[in-house]
């Protein structure tokens, strides 16, 4: 029992922490900082620490073409652009907003794996996908009615964020070098889009604010990375202890708890319309994550 306490409790954490991460990146963005600065400085701060993990761990950073390669090209699709589209776009459609179209990713990532034919068919993660667009077209709907707004425009940007994430799976699963454990090859991405990112801040003049202070833009950026890592190594002990199933309830408490964050802390509030794509959401992960042995 006390195990099994443990376990869920370290589920509850993930889910907690990773959720109020928008929040977090409004809060950031709204303080003045600058979305590419403030990606850069969370990509740095987030590879050191796991880099400094994996030397304690008595393990290297490998260095080979194939992992230069691969932190580059995951490092880019899996954090640089999803990140700074978070940071740019959580003031303009909302934090519960960016967590709920973050739930869209394992959707996506079974759907480019099915067009890639290197997963079966199965006609319940089928549904899954359907009612996951269904979701998408369920937000963006009442906007559409009226004409094409800004926050519909916006709405449109943040869905790069889950299909950036599901490029990043599939390069993974495809491309991931036999070298290196998980956290390393992390570690290895973090600090490539930080690496590609560090002339653009430089050229764009902002040199002077790359270190961070202990103004609310930069407190919450910090944290953001602290937060990151944190949950990203508990997130890597769940799946040892506790199996990958169990630990992908992670991917339903973000949705839940950005929302939760995003309602406490900006007190944001969502349409029907919204509510109805939550629940569709919620139905459609399931189907596409836990009906993995599920017969056509």
């Amino acid at each position: 029992m006390g195990r099994q306490l443990w376990l869920i409790g370290c589920l509850l954490f993930i889910g907690i922490s990773w959720g109020v991460v928008p929040s977090l990146a409004r809060l950031a963005t709204s303080e003045g900082a600058d979305t590419l600065n403030a990606t850069f400085l969370q990509s740095l701060a987030g590879g050191l620490v796991l880099l400094a993990l994996t030397l304690v761990r008595g393990k290297r950073l490998h260095l080979t073409w194939r992992h230069m390669w691969f932190y580059t090209v995951c490092g880019f699709t899996g954090t640089t652009i999803p990140t700074a589209i978070i940071f740019a776009a959580s003031p303009e459609v909302g934090a519960g907003m960016i967590a709920i179209v973050i739930a869209l990713a394992p959707i996506l990532t079974y759907f480019g794996a099915l067009v890639l034919g290197f997963e079966p068919h199965s006609f319940w993660r089928l549904a899954g996908i359907v009612l996951g667009f269904a979701a998408v077209f369920l937000i963006v709907l009442p906007d559409l009615e009226v004409g094409l707004k800004s926050l519909t425009a916006w709405l449109l940007i943040s869905l790069f964020i889950p299909t950036c994430y599901a490029i990043e799976s599939l390069i993974i699963a495809l491309r991931r070098p036999p070298e290196g454990d998980a956290m390393m090859l992390v570690a290895g991405m973090l600090l490539s889009s930080a690496l590609v990112l560090l002339p653009v801040v430089l050229l764009g003049g902002a040199a002077d604010e790359l270190v961070p202070g202990w103004d609310t833009a930069s407190v919450a950026v910090g944290s953001i990375a602290i937060i990151n890592v944190t949950a990203y190594v508990i997130f890597l002990y769940l799946i040892s202890a506790a199996g990958p199933i169990f630990a992908t309830f992670a991917g339903y408490l973000n949705m839940v708890s950005g929302v939760f964050w995003g309602i406490v802390l900006w007190q944001e509030s969502h349409s029907p319309w919204v509510w109805g794509a939550v629940v569709l959401l919620v139905v459609a992960m399931y189907l596409v994550t836990e009906r993995r042995t599920a017969k056509t």
